[in-house]
């Protein structure tokens, strides 16, 4: 499990990997992401490049339990790049960032066969 501290609204915490997908393959990104406890949030992106496959979402998990994410990097396919998963604080919870955390955990890619 990774635990990540949002800085604040503007700066979020990263994860950063380079990643190199073979060409004719049809892959996925897939992960699990928690909170700290009932009632608390955060904001989760990613991107390939720079660039947003996932747009801020809010993540919000009553009892503690994980949510499964899955995405898909077909777009990406036969490139070398750099992947990187975002967890922001969320503005309405902005006095307590330093309480606020991201829970990620299970991080993989997945080929789901030849294109």
């Amino acid at each position: 499990v990774i635990q990540l501290n949002p800085i604040n609204d503007v700066l979020p915490a990263r994860m950063i990997a380079t990643v190199e997908i073979p060409k004719n393959f049809k892959p996925r990104l897939l992960f699990e992401i928690s909170t700290k406890d009932d009632g608390w949030d955060w904001l989760l992106s990613v991107k390939i490049k720079n660039v947003p496959i996932l747009q801020k979402t809010n993540v919000r998990i009553d009892k503690k339990d994980w949510e499964e994410v899955a995405l898909d990097l077909s777009a990406a396919a036969g490139q070398r790049f750099e992947l990187t998963i975002e967890a922001w604080g969320n503005q309405k919870n902005s006095k307590k960032f330093k309480d606020e955390l991201a829970y990620i955990r299970n991080i993989r890619l997945e080929w789901l066969g030849k294109k």
